[in-house]
């Protein structure tokens, strides 16, 4: 049956960013800021370990809702 790999429990999905650099590079944001929006605006990233960890979807579904929440 054709399954390669394809059971991602508690995984982080394909789009995920696993470091502060990559969420800063994805979003344009300086670390500073990201810290500011996770703390006050609902940023959808995480400390798992001691690494920063977000995925991409979520940051776009965060930025249309902080958008059309205005």
């Amino acid at each position: 049956s054709g399954h390669h790999g394809g059971h991602h429990v508690g995984s982080t999905p394909k789009d995920g960013l696993r470091s502060m650099r990559a969420i800063c590079e994805f979003t344009g944001y300086s670390e500073r800021v990201v810290r500011e929006l996770v703390r006050d605006k609902a940023f959808p990233a995480i400390i798992i370990g001691g690494k920063w960890e977000s995925s991409r979807e979520l940051i776009e579904t965060w930025r249309q809702g902080f958008i059309g929440g205005r």
